[in-house]
C-alpha cells in the first residue's frame, strides 16, 4: 500500500479544526498523521 502525499496546510482552517480534533481523539502526534488515518478509512468504507 503506497503512501500518499497529503499536504494539511492547503485544507480549509475548518478541515484542519477537524483533523486536529481527530489528531487528540487517535493521539497521534501531526496533523499529517491524523490526515493519513483519515484517508485510509474513507478508503475501507
Amino acid at each position: 500500500m503506497s503512501k500518499e502525499e497529503f499536504d494539511v496546510s492547503k485544507l480549509s482552517s475548518k478541515a484542519q479544526a477537524k483533523l486536529e480534533e481527530v489528531r487528540k481523539q487517535q493521539n497521534f502526534k501531526t496533523l499529517e498523521e491524523a490526515a493519513s488515518y483519515m484517508l485510509d478509512f474513507t478508503k475501507r468504507k
